[in-house]
């Protein structure tokens, strides 16, 4: 029994050593009212209470994160950041309990040094968009309206003030002189080299950081570039989006305009809309598509115009024509996100040599095909015979082309009249439906079923006829110009 109570006492001696020695502080324990300078996360563990304590009351703060009773470890202790002071430590040289860097009872986010306020602007630039903050904090300077939202350091604290910017505010700057708001229409020439191509525009095609959207508008048969640029500018008003919008409506000329000896122009016109090339009697000729990639790359140059984000590409009637064929033809699509909007063209371009006839898609019938409209599938309806631009692809690269582009088609409700001004009443074009509107439903219905992943949308636009005014500024044509 002596023997028995001899182990006894001596297992409690040993255990109340031990729990004198785990019980007790650790590191460097101060009074809340006697600061100690570099000491921080000290730990009272005795009744499982958790003090810190800090040099100058801007070093770290710790704040129990777990529990303990309910975790098999004493309460851990997560440190925050440093704002100023030495370098801090808990000093007790032991680690036990996971952590990394310092003992501050538990696994602690690492203390990092001061963080400095840096602006990228240096100062309140109001006319030099920039960015103000810390490591883990940055502030833009933006705009709301004519006022300017500034950020700025001091006493190395993230300050801003608003700021009334007299001529206009635009990404996060203030303009420094009045600016042209693109509200005028004026005639250009692109330079080709030895020839020019004349164009309408509310800009130049030089450097813009305004610009964050461009139109390039197509005419129709007619060629009445300025009208067209007048309903697009119509539209921009609608949407509140003209002075960010370059709007360019290409003039191709025929023969019959009688164009200037340094000019571009076609010898039909029914060349021109198709991507035919340039007239024979010109040095130097060039495929109507050619000149529309020549605007894309123009409008895709960073450089000029680093805010332009996207190309809308617009045609109504034979412009709408030219819109179909060169989406699926053109290689360029990829410098920039482009939208293509085909409205109410006479004619489409099918892949293949079946048609929408009735409710099926399936190939015209033996009669037809022989004898009474025996080029029905020849370029520009279908892909026979394809001219110079278009040769460049392969039947399957035109279709893969086609359905991954973003395709949209503008169809007034009303341009139902199988006698139509300027409507394509040749075989080729019957095949394709009675009517614009009814054409435009068909190729949509063959489109679903041949290329059944395409990325393209049809839009009906209620009250209207064959009017690419009417269509361009409609809520329906607005809202897909301007989206």
């Amino acid at each position: 029994m002596k023997k028995v109570l001899t182990i006894f006492l001596l297992l409690t001696f040993t255990i109340s050593l031990i729990s004198a020695s785990f019980f007790q502080p650790t590191g460097n324990v101060v009074d809340e009212d006697n600061y100690e300078l570099g000491r921080i996360c000290s730990l009272y563990r005795q009744n499982f209470n958790l003090f810190c304590s800090n040099g100058n009351l801007k070093n770290c703060q710790c704040v129990e994160v777990n529990n303990w009773l309910t975790k098999k470890s004493l309460g851990r202790l997560k440190c925050s950041i440093c704002i100023e002071g030495p370098e801090v430590s808990c000093e007790d040289g032991i680690k036990n309990q996971g952590e990394e860097e310092i003992d501050c009872g538990g696994p602690c986010e690492n203390c990092i040094e001061e963080l400095i306020c840096e602006d990228s602007d240096k100062g309140k630039k109001y006319y030099l968009a920039g960015s103000t903050g810390k490591t883990n904090i940055r502030k833009k300077d933006k705009c709301s309206g004519d006022n300017l939202r500034e950020y700025y350091c001091e006493n190395n604290e993230i300050k801003s003030e608003e700021f009334f910017c007299e001529f206009g505010c635009l990404s996060g700057e203030c303009f420094e002189q009045e600016i042209y708001k693109g509200d005028e229409k004026k005639y250009f020439e692109f330079s080709f080299g030895n020839y020019n191509f004349p164009y309408y525009s509310n800009y130049e095609l030089e450097e813009n950081k305004i610009i964050e959207k461009a139109v390039i508008v197509i005419h129709g048969n007619s060629r009445t570039a300025e009208s067209y640029f007048n309903s697009i500018m119509t539209s921009s008003e609608i949407a509140d989006e003209t002075s960010k919008t370059i709007i360019i409506a290409p003039h191709f000329l025929i023969k019959e305009d009688h164009p200037k000896s340094n000019l571009y122009y076609w010898d039909s016109n029914s060349y021109w809309k198709i991507g035919h090339k340039s007239s024979r009697n010109l040095n130097s000729r060039k495929s109507s598509f050619e000149i529309v990639d020549e605007f894309v790359r123009e409008l895709s140059d960073k450089d000029k115009f680093p805010n332009l984000k996207e190309i809308v590409i617009i045609g109504h009637s034979a412009g709408g024509q030219f819109v179909n064929r060169y989406a699926a033809g053109n290689q360029i699509d990829d410098l920039i996100d482009i939208t293509y909007i085909v409205a109410n063209p006479s004619s489409y371009l099918y892949f293949g040599d079946e048609r929408w006839i009735g409710s099926k898609l399936k190939e015209p019938n033996y009669w037809t095909k022989n004898f009474l409209c025996t080029s029905y599938n020849d370029y520009k309806y279908g892909l026979n015979n394809k001219n110079s631009y278009m040769k460049r692809l392969t039947r399957a690269e035109l279709e893969d082309n086609y359905e991954e582009r973003r395709v949209i088609y503008l169809l007034g409700k009303e341009d139902n009249d199988p006698r139509g001004s300027a409507l394509d009443r040749d075989c080729e074009a019957m095949l394709q439906g009675n009517n614009r509107l009814d054409r435009g439903k068909k190729y949509f219905n063959y489109l679903e079923e041949e290329l059944p992943n395409n990325n393209h949308k049809k839009v009906y636009v209620e009250n209207v006829g064959h009017s690419a005014r009417n269509m361009f500024t409609s809520s329906e044509g607005v809202g897909e110009i301007f989206n």
